[in-house]
């Protein structure tokens, strides 16, 4: 995976650039990575499979409070397994989501429903607009890990996710053909 990191919120993002000699940026074959100069304070980590376009794996985001000096333990990073190939055709959700605000840090993002299709497999479920999805097959979306969400929602037409709601419940919702 190549790894990088920025502010949270605002600022300049510390990253890496395509050819560059120094490789400390990708994981090596214990998963651990070097992100050079990277500032201090709350920041989003984000990294993606170095061979991103051939790559089953999606990419990730976490955010850590990172202080002090030399090497600091994020701890183990999860990353999803795509359910669909580049090029296939996902299945359909049938709902939108609100859209969130660029000043608001990636631990504040949330998934809420902002308007469910008509014709769309969500109709006559017990969601409604303004719930919030907590997990998608128990799987924590809630914050930073909302960058999850997308991956786990393109999957292909049929497959039957369990969405859990912030107000306790959760649905069960199978992805209709687009």
């Amino acid at each position: 995976m190549m790894v990088f990191a920025k502010p949270a919120l605002g600022g300049d993002g510390i990253s890496f650039t395509w050819g560059d000699e120094d490789t400390s940026h990708i994981t090596d074959a214990k998963g651990q990575f070097t992100v050079k100069r990277a500032p201090k304070g709350k920041l989003a980590i984000q990294g993606m499979a170095k061979e991103w376009k051939d790559s089953d794996y999606s990419w990730f985001r976490i955010v850590r409070d990172v202080s002090g000096n030399g090497p600091v333990d994020l701890g183990d990073i999860g990353v999803l397994k795509k359910r669909i190939k580049d090029g296939e055709t996902a299945g359909k959700l049938g709902l939108h989501f609100k859209q969130q605000s660029p000043e608001l840090s990636p631990d504040q993002q949330k998934l809420e429903v902002s308007f469910i299709e008509p014709n769309g497999p969500c109709v006559g479920l017990d969601i409604k607009v303004g719930d919030v999805i907590t997990t998608i097959d128990g799987i924590d979306v809630v914050g930073a890990n909302m960058a999850q969400s997308w991956v786990l929602i393109n999957a292909p037409v049929g497959t039957k996710l369990t969405l859990g709601l912030a107000r306790g419940t959760s649905i069960s919702v199978t992805l209709a053909a687009p």
